[in-house]
């Protein structure tokens, strides 16, 4: 029996369901089904039966929530108590706009839930000016799309994300349409110097063809919004838009059955001091990338 496990039982008691826990968790689904059975198993009792794709908790679980609940938080009462006398470690962290939005909160929260000494500094911008800052001593860890830049720091490679181009459900494109029929549509991008726009600019030059941007914008949201009210078409990260799709707000364009593919890196400061909680924040950074892009 660990922590773990009674954390991912309440979760998935609180959630009724193991999809919306893992969400939660931000761990991969099968593990959490994994766990689940792992505790079933060991106490030779059921703990949730699957009711129109709703997971209901039996009556012995109800009552095992109760107390999973109370030493979970008998632990975190443990933890205040007898880390109250240490001086909090700050950690600052720096990411590009996209890697940003997904990653860092959940990292924040899980900093808060299992790192009750870190202090995490958090900087959003772009991706030169997160390298700048780390290769100034000013970062522990950054967090970037695209090329990986040279520097005193360490370079580990993210799982990669998926980059797609997409329209909205009413835009007047067939689904594979040419290159030509392409650059004549109005383009709704990043603004220069974002991961994902220096991606399809190198893409679209390597094939012979050029595009001026209708829209070009710093604000993802606003991209996302202006594609799906069929204002013109754009590339972005599947994780950014996975759920857009998953709803029919947004239609992927497939050129070809090539997959495009974006990398994302973390680069760490050579100079951090809090190695023990940095190599802990890192080694959590792929979790995530690994859950978000999946």
């Amino acid at each position: 029996m660990t922590l773990r496990l009674l954390k991912i039982l309440t979760t998935v008691y609180e959630c009724n369901s193991i999809t919306k826990a893992a969400e939660k968790l931000f761990v991969a689904q099968p593990s959490v089904s994994i766990a689940i059975q792992q505790l079933e198993n060991y106490y030779e009792v059921q703990l949730f039966v699957r009711n129109n794709k709703r997971l209901v908790p039996t009556e012995q679980c109800k009552l095992l929530y109760n107390y999973a609940k109370q030493t979970l938080k008998s632990f975190e009462l443990f933890e205040q108590t007898a880390t109250e006398h240490r001086e909090t470690e700050n950690i600052n962290i720096g990411a590009s706009v996209t890697t940003g939005k997904y990653i860092v909160p959940a990292l924040l929260r899980y900093a808060d839930d299992f790192l009750p000494l870190v202090r995490l500094t958090v900087t959003i911008n772009q991706r030169h000016t997160i390298t700048d800052m780390l290769k100034k001593g000013e970062l522990d860890i950054a967090l970037i799309s695209g090329s990986s830049p040279e520097g005193n720091f360490e370079v580990q490679t993210l799982t990669p994300d998926r980059i797609v181009m997409v329209k909205g459900v009413n835009y007047p494109l067939p689904d594979k349409p040419d290159l030509p029929l392409l650059a004549r549509q109005r383009w709704i991008l990043r603004e220069q110097g974002s991961a994902s726009r220096d991606f399809w600019e190198k893409y679209t030059k390597a094939h012979g063809f050029d595009i001026q941007p209708y829209i070009s914008s710093s604000s993802t949201q606003m991209i996302v919004q202006c594609i799906c009210d069929n204002l013109g078409i754009g590339v972005l990260p599947y994780s950014l838009i996975k759920s857009k799709i998953q709803q029919c707000e947004l239609q992927e364009i497939k050129l070809s059955d090539e997959v495009y593919q974006r990398q994302h890196h973390i680069l760490i400061s050579k100079q951090a001091k809090n190695k023990k909680y940095v190599a802990d924040l890192v080694a959590q950074c792929h979790r995530l990338a690994q859950t978000i892009n999946s």
